[in-house]
């Protein structure tokens, strides 16, 4: 049977447990990790354990946990005939260090090396020596007569051939040591990364379960730690202005929990357990007059108040769970895809294969999702401020997509154009996506010189202004071009501003942006002119011109 999960007093508790305080068995088993569901900020980790009780009180000691689980976030359930009695979490710092095979090799390795490095630097230190004595006795005469002509010879040949062999030597006991030296280091090295892993401070939970008969059980628990979550990276990328844009949901996965993941199931959430489960209250929205009160200086650095108890102060720690049989989950064939839950408040990406994640808080590319998005391809030139044209890729339907605000790499025709981001939170249907310059497409604005004047009448001076924007289309596709200039608004009853020509182009009053919608054909080339006239006193000096 499966239990669910009830809060007591603790008196309750201790009651309980009293019973079968003096007849209690400890049962220690070592951390399982079956799954982990990743949020953005945090980890839900699911241990399932199996072994044999007997009948009694046994408290379960789950070993080689993280040190900082959320104690409120513990979860336990049990398979068999079981009653799970209460649950508690404990640091551990005095763990012993384990020696698996890998340390064990690493030792022996060690231990060889450090001999050879020994008998090296022995040698080294010989060598120096010998060395040192023949500079120091260097004899050019006999003890009791002068050296002939070919002794001094013999002894010089002698002298030179064997400082030879003795610098020889030395160079290449040099070289070996610091070969071996540096295998030394990458051993220790590698060595000390292990033992530092296992030597991290850890977390034991311990489940206090009651069995009437010698049986078989499951434990499975869940928990909440922080230092773990994902965030999402995209892969946008066209074959060219008639083809679909394709959306490669991708996540990077990091974890510093202090404890690595092997090969576990994954699941990705968009929600978040921080979250506020209710409603946010209004409570009234008082004014007064403001006096001001002098500072008082706060022995924590901050603000001079205290916090009202959290939840957390105040909580009891007894929890009881009543036994409970969950039903197992299957493993899922890697051939499968990526699996979506849609929940009420967020949605989840069940992964099919296994990751190893280790503890160092360096990412793992996971690819979720795959998706083909429809897409209309315009270009964009303001040639006022810029006379490069621009694409961009207006996509729709994304909204069903489960997508989340992330960075995104865009490839356009098979080339890497840059990388944006997809601001996801706003409400607009349609989602443009930069797409950078297409340097196929000319753009260019030019003064018509022969509009363009100055006049005076009476008090009232007259400015004439015109331009033509020129675009030309050397592509072997057509093109839609979204072409922007403005003209000034007046924000004085002095200042007239009058459209002569606008070229076709929309007009918007309350910016005096002007906007042509232009279709250009393959080799096409098209030219639109505007023209306006600015009237204001001529003893006034117009800021904007």
């Amino acid at each position: 049977m499966i239990s669910k999960i009830k809060f007591l007093l603790p008196c309750t508790l201790y009651i309980l447990l009293g019973n079968f305080s003096f007849a209690q068995e400890k049962l220690k088993l070592e951390s399982n990790i079956k799954q982990v569901v990743l949020y953005q900020n945090k980890a839900q980790i699911t241990n399932y354990l199996t072994n044999n009780l007997d009948a009694g009180v046994t408290d379960v000691v789950v070993t080689g946990l993280p040190l900082n689980i959320e104690n409120q976030s513990i979860q336990a359930s049990g398979k068999g005939d079981i009653t799970i009695l209460g649950v508690k979490l404990l640091p551990n710092y005095t763990k012993p260090l384990r020696k698996s095979a890998e340390i064990n090799y690493l030792e022996d390795t060690l231990d060889k090396i450090n001999i050879q490095v020994e008998h090296l630097e022995s040698k080294a230190e010989i060598l120096e020596k010998e060395a040192a004595m023949m500079l120091s006795n260097q004899v050019v005469s006999g003890k009791d007569k002068a050296l002939t002509a070919d002794e001094f010879e013999d002894y010089v040949d002698f002298f030179r051939d064997r400082l030879l062999d003795i610098k020889h030597s030395q160079s290449k006991v040099s070289r070996d040591l610091a070969k071996k030296r540096e295998i030394q280091s990458n051993f220790q090295q590698q060595l000390n990364s292990i033992v530092s892993k296992l030597s991290r401070p850890s977390s034991e939970i311990t489940v206090t379960v009651q069995a009437k008969n010698k049986t078989t059980f499951g434990l499975e628990l869940q928990y909440l730690v922080p230092n773990a979550g994902w965030e999402p990276i995209y892969d946008l990328r066209s074959k060219g202005t008639n083809a679909p844009m394709q959306l490669i949901y991708k996540a990077n996965v990091y974890q510093n929990t202090g404890i690595d993941w092997d090969n576990i199931k994954l699941k990705l959430s968009t929600g978040s357990p921080s979250n506020a489960a209710y409603k946010q209250e209004l409570y009234p929205w008082y004014l007064n007059i403001y006096f001001p009160t002098p500072k008082r200086k706060s022995n924590h650095g901050g603000a001079a108040y205290r916090s009202a108890p959290s939840y957390d102060d105040k909580k009891e720690e007894g929890v009881v769970y009543e036994a409970e049989a969950a039903p197992m989950v299957m493993a899922k064939s890697l051939s499968e895809s990526v699996t979506v839950t849609e929940q009420q408040f967020a949605t989840e990406f069940e992964i099919p294969a296994t990751y190893s994640v280790n503890a160092d808080n360096k990412p793992v590319l996971v690819e979720v999702q795959n998706y083909q998005l429809p897409a209309e391809y315009k270009h964009f030139s303001t040639p006022k401020l810029d006379n490069n044209v621009y694409l961009s890729a207006l996509l729709t339907g994304w909204e069903s997509f489960n997508l989340i605000p992330g960075n995104a790499q865009v490839f356009f025709d098979g080339t890497y154009v840059g990388e944006t981001y997809l601001n996801l939170s706003s409400t607009n249907d349609t989602l443009n996506v930069a797409l950078g310059k297409d340097r196929k497409i000319i753009a260019k604005r030019e003064t018509l010189k022969e509009f363009t004047s100055k006049s005076f009448l009476g008090n009232t001076k007259k400015n004439e202004y015109a331009y033509e924007i020129s675009l030309k289309n050397t592509k072997k596709d057509s093109a839609n071009i979204v072409l922007e200039d403005q003209i000034p608004v007046s924000q004085n009853a002095d200042i007239v501003v009058e459209i002569l020509e606008n070229g076709g182009a929309s007009y918007d009053p309350a910016t005096g942006k002007l906007v042509w919608n232009l279709h250009l054909a393959s080799g096409e080339e098209k030219k639109v002119n505007f023209r306006f006239t600015v009237k204001y006193p001529k003893n006034k000096n117009i800021s904007g011109l």
